[in-house]
């Protein structure tokens, strides 16, 4: 497969025009982005499609309907909505090949032209660097005489309960250090002149304003579609300036989302508690969770992806497995002198080196499971079809390398020596060490067998740099 995130890769993906596509619980707005590319879409589930994509927005009862796909070896690419992790992970378990993020939509086609990408690998490198409790009276703030949290749940509830998503939004006066140097009288006057003006802006969309504490307010409105909420959150911007002074400057941040982005009134609040929050760390005065949901596709993809190692490693008696292989691999690739991003990639890679098991569940882990011996021998290969796709070649191959032996007798593809990919000859060595230290192999005895493997099972340049890390 050709990555396609280099600048001097010269190469014509194949078309994808006229392609059948099953979608399955795919949001309007996720189909719409997909036609664009001229697909076909389907809703049925047929096993002549090229390609099927199941949204983890769908109810998981349903998800037996997959069956035919998962039988007949389609592959199935499962699109994750910020907070659907754990059901990606539950259908990566039951079969699905790998996950795009909603937003991402497009990408999962490059399956079909043959195209891949290590954005994963990028996210992973900055991965790397880098609920308020109310009262439940009075019913609503003495000082904006707006409705409370408690009124505000309530409504959303009773919402909720009708079927029904509306507009939401949060409303967040501040910053602090501004708010924190003036006089309670003052920032009790701002809240109650804000909240007035607000108020008459949600009511025109027929919709309702609530105080939910500390400079935050929050609005339902049912009427009010994504552009007019950009026109509102604009008005509100420039009505805090009039608020501003030069010892202490007020400004807003405005979170919303909408049914583009949520399907219950949970997802909704979740989706604009995090609009709003990114609104504040980025500087800018307004985010919807529908641009939310294009912008944080990657840390989407990567939290699923480490959601689905932490699960493979909840199944593995070991405990924290991938954890520590990718610790001992990064400590490797760093002696070898690998750059940051390289050093990265083989992380990235041992941390997700097994999740291929996890479609075969605990039977992986089982020795006397008449399962386990496939779970062995296709592990590698399940895996780097998963990580191909969001996560480049390179890592790919790293995971399907990562049980070959420096003899040529090992699996999938019977790899000699330097054939075989360093980070999958990194990987050999870090998940044989942890094998060793978990079963309690006294450390001489490990020294021992490495250095009897060493040029038959593993790199010898290799296991001479382990014995100095160890």
């Amino acid at each position: 497969m050709t990555t396609d995130t280099s600048a001097e890769t010269i190469v014509e993906p194949a078309s994808v025009v006229g392609a059948r596509i099953g979608v399955h619980w795919i949001p309007t707005p996720s189909r719409r982005r997909l036609l664009d590319h001229d697909v076909e879409l389907t809703d049925e589930v047929d096993t002549d499609t090229q390609l099927a994509l199941v949204s983890t927005r769908g109810a998981t009862a349903q998800h037996h309907v997959l069956e035919p796909y998962f039988e007949s070896g389609v592959p199935v690419i499962v699109i994750v909505h910020p907070g659907g992790e754990a059901i990606a992970a539950s259908l990566v378990a039951k079969g699905a090949t790998t996950v795009v993020a909603e937003g991402r939509e497009p990408t999962a086609l490059d399956l079909l032209r043959n195209v891949t990408s290590d954005r994963l690998v990028r996210s992973f490198q900055l991965h790397l660097e880098g609920g308020t409790g109310f009262a439940a009276a009075p019913t609503e703030d003495t000082v904006t005489r707006l409705p409370n949290r408690m009124i505000f749940d309530k409504h959303l509830a009773s919402m909720t309960g009708e079927g029904a998503v509306h507009r939401l939004g949060f409303i967040q006066l501040g910053p602090e250090s501004s708010l924190a140097v003036l006089p309670r009288a003052t920032v009790a006057g701002i809240r109650r002149r804000f909240a007035s003006t607000a108020s008459e802006f949600i009511k025109h969309h027929h919709g309702e304003l609530f105080d939910v504490g500390d400079c935050r307010f929050a609005f339902l409105a049912p009427d009010l579609s994504l552009d007019d909420t950009a026109l509102m959150a604009r008005r509100l911007v420039d009505v805090s300036k009039a608020f501003t002074s030069e010892s202490a400057p007020v400004t807003v941040w405005i979170g919303t989302a909408g049914p583009e982005s949520a399907i219950d009134g949970d997802s909704l609040v979740s989706m604009a508690t995090k609009s709003l929050e990114a609104a504040r760390k980025r500087g800018t005065s307004h985010l919807d969770g529908e641009e939310l949901a294009r912008d944080s596709s990657a840390s989407v993809e990567l939290d699923t992806a480490l959601a689905i190692a932490a699960a493979v490693d909840e199944l593995d008696p070991r405990g924290a497995h991938s954890e520590r292989v990718a610790e001992t691999a990064a400590a490797l690739a760093e002696s070898m002198g690998l750059d940051e991003l390289g050093v990265a990639r083989v992380r990235l890679a041992a941390t997700l080196h097994d999740i291929g098991k996890l479609r075969f569940g605990a039977a992986a882990f089982d020795p006397v499971d008449e399962q386990f011996e496939a779970a062995k021998i296709d592990h590698p290969n399940a895996g780097a079809a998963y990580a191909a796709l969001i996560a480049g070649d390179e890592v790919a191959e790293m995971i399907r390398s990562h049980h070959e032996r420096w003899d040529g007798t090992g699996s999938p593809n019977r790899m000699v020596e330097g054939d075989i990919p360093v980070g999958g000859r990194i990987i050999a060595i870090a998940d044989h060490l942890d094998g060793l230290v978990s079963d309690g192999v006294d450390p001489d005895e490990i020294r021992a067998a490495f250095t009897k493997e060493s040029g038959a099972m593993f790199d010898p340049n290799l296991v001479d740099l382990l014995l100095d890390h160890l």
